[in-house]
């Protein structure tokens, strides 16, 4: 939020339970205000716009929600007000005008109007089966600070919903596309825009509209769209004057897998790969051996791209080359140089680097150039119906050729789980490391806690791994008759260790025998506690912990 004080910009940010006033000509905090110590959890801090007030609102318990006024010029607290709801609250708060918000009842099938005009804090309840008659299960708010602006999604179906100046709720629309809502952008005094974002298959319908006008459409593109990108996370636009005095808009769109889209004019201006920015893990894999008579440089270069190369080779000795031309001939150099060569060098300098990010994508990084070979977003690791909080862990080597060299391509094994919690369902992946193809993938009944590479390969060179559950029991994978008899021949022979660094402790830990009870199973062993080295708290702590490589 801006506020404009003698000349002065103030900036206000909410961010770890602290309200701050920041100026922006020399970043001085102003004040602040404390809301950490409180019970309150903040949903919203609205700022009505043209008013010297800001309300920070929230619950304070599963029923009760309060509002803080604070007057933005010194930070005093004017008013705070709490009001209880019996039917409760779910999900989040969403802000359609100055002193008025919407939220959902606990059992997310009611939207609560929850006015607090002049301090006073009121509710008003609307069924959603009132707005959309074949409404079926519980509703979630998608938030929006666009006036008179929200929506809500039940299922696969997303409604916009308009607030009326008569306070009611309006149904504006119905999609069974996935929907995303920009903030609003002031365009003239009293006037706000905004961008709805559709994503339908292969495509993005964009649509820039005015808040207090539904029917019209400022903007309506459709722009062709990576499938591997997911779906639309958030959008921004902002807008410019046209030769012809009428606004042009351009949205900077965040993907699913965190990469950005600059779209302008129906099309995509440009696009930044910003997921490997959060990096989680990264492995290596070997190139492909090159094969007579099929190495991937003859391959790319075909009849024509070599007389367009030769073309442009000329243009550049005759001086006639165009900074186009330039900087193709210089990309033709790059390609046909030993650093960005597809093919394992004779010393093995050259390799992959395979890359997890945080968003759930994997990366094939050539480490000659750093060029991008790849990319894929895991389907296990994206949000669905059976999980919607997937978070990726690790990456570890699963099958790497060596005597199939020339005919099996390696491949990676890719570790997540569904949600936060330590008990929270695995979920494995197994990924072709020259293609990048998702050849399988499993959703685990147990949890993952600790991997454990053992250093034993079945015939088709797949490295057998341990997954140690929250619970301490052991999973073999893969699953495979030849994989556990591998396993119970040196069954006796495997041991590891674990490390609790906020309590200082390392244990280590052996195979006892097969699970018993509820979670019997064939690959599944119970594990016993070897010996622990417990550091002193006051003078040491761990900060990191190395063993050797399995080929070492």
């Amino acid at each position: 939020t801006n506020l404009k004080i003698e000349k002065d910009h103030i900036v206000i940010i909410f961010s770890n339970g602290r309200l701050n006033a920041v100026s922006c000509i020399d970043g001085e905090v102003l004040w602040e205000k404390d809301f950490e110590g409180k019970s309150l959890e903040v949903q919203q801090v609205i700022q009505p716009p043209g008013s010297n007030l800001i309300y920070v609102v929230g619950f304070a318990s599963s029923s009760l929600f309060e509002m803080y006024q604070i007057n933005a010029l010194n930070g005093e607290l004017l008013k705070h007000e709490s009001a209880a709801f019996s039917g409760g609250f779910l999900g989040e708060v969403s802000p359609v005008f100055g002193e008025t918000v919407v939220a959902l009842d606990s059992t997310g099938l009611i939207l609560l109007t929850i006015s607090f005009q002049n301090g006073k804090i009121s509710f008003q309840q609307t069924p959603i089966s009132n707005l959309v008659k074949d409404s079926f299960g519980p509703a979630k708010i998608i938030p929006s600070s666009v006036t008179g602006i929200f929506a809500i999604k039940m299922n696969a179906v997303t409604i916009v919903i308009r607030l009326t100046d008569e306070n009611k709720l309006e149904v504006v629309e119905k999609t069974n596309h996935e929907t995303s809502i920009s903030d609003a952008l002031s365009i003239s005094e009293g006037q706000q825009a905004f961008a709805l974002v559709q994503h339908a298959g292969h495509e993005i319908h964009l649509r820039v509209k005015l808040a207090h006008n539904w029917d019209d459409n400022l903007l309506k593109e459709s722009v062709k769209m990576d499938q591997h990108r997911g779906l639309v996370h958030k959008i921004y636009i902002n807008n410019y004057i046209r030769t012809d005095k009428s606004y042009g808009f351009r949205a900077l769109i965040v993907m699913e897998d965190h990469s950005l889209l600059l779209l302008q004019q129906g099309k995509i201006v440009w696009s930044r790969e910003d997921g490997l920015a959060s990096i989680i893990d990264v492995t290596t894999s070997e190139l492909p051996l090159e094969r007579d008579g099929v190495s991937v440089a003859k391959v790319e270069h075909n009849l024509f791209e070599w007389l367009k190369g030769h073309m442009l080779k000329l243009k550049g000795t005759l001086m006639l080359a165009s900074p186009q031309d330039i900087a193709a001939i210089q990309s033709m150099r790059l390609k046909n140089s030993d650093k960005s060569k597809m093919t394992r060098d004779h010393n093995g300098f050259q390799k992959l680097l395979i890359v997890l990010t945080r968003a759930g994508k994997l990366f094939a990084l050539h480490t000659g150039d750093g060029h991008i070979v790849w990319s894929h977003l895991l389907q296990s690791l994206q949000k669905s119906k059976v999980c919607q909080h997937p978070i990726g862990l690790n990456l570890y080597k699963w099958q790497v050729p060596h005597h199939h060299a020339m005919d099996e391509n390696p491949s990676v094994l890719v570790i997540g789980k569904c949600g936060p919690s330590s008990d929270a369902p695995g979920a494995l992946s197994f990924v072709d490391t020259y293609t990048g193809k998702e050849l399988s993938s499993l959703s685990l009944v147990h949890s993952v806690a600790q991997v454990i590479p053992l250093p034993y390969t079945d015939s088709t060179e797949q490295r057998l791994h341990l997954l140690i559950d929250a619970d301490k029991h052991a999973h073999l994978y893969p699953k495979t008759p030849e994989a556990i008899s591998i396993f119970e021949r040196e069954f006796s022979n495997i041991y590891w260790y674990s490390v609790e660094d906020d309590n200082g402790i390392i244990k280590g830990h052996a195979l006892r025998g097969k699970c018993t009870g509820e979670v019997a199973d064939e690959v599944c062993f119970d594990t016993r506690e070897l010996w622990s080295i417990v550091f002193p708290s006051e003078s040491e702590k761990i900060i990191a912990t190395v063993t050797r490589k399995l080929n070492e």
